[in-house]
């Protein structure tokens, strides 16, 4: 992959930009975007799946936990705000 420094004088925008999403480990998932200085579109081949599917490998790391094993992003019935 080559960059280039978006701050030169001489920069020139890009075509469009493709991306995709297959698989993290047992966790299958097919996304696939396209983004262009006016546009993005995404598309989901699961929309029924959730947007953080459940994966053994990452599940139990600390960017994931709290510390105590208790994942971000839960929402704990005796607050009042979503943590």
């Amino acid at each position: 992959m080559r960059g280039h420094n978006v701050f030169a004088k001489d920069y020139r925008t890009r075509g469009p930009v493709f991306a995709a999403r297959d698989r993290c480990d047992e966790t299958v998932e097919r996304i696939r975007s396209v983004r262009t200085d006016r546009f993005l579109y995404i598309r989901n081949f699961h929309p029924q799946r959730p947007h953080l599917q459940p994966n053994a490998y990452k599940d139990g790391k600390s960017i994931v936990t709290d510390g105590d094993g208790i994942r971000v992003g839960k929402v704990r019935m005796n607050e009042t705000t979503i943590t």
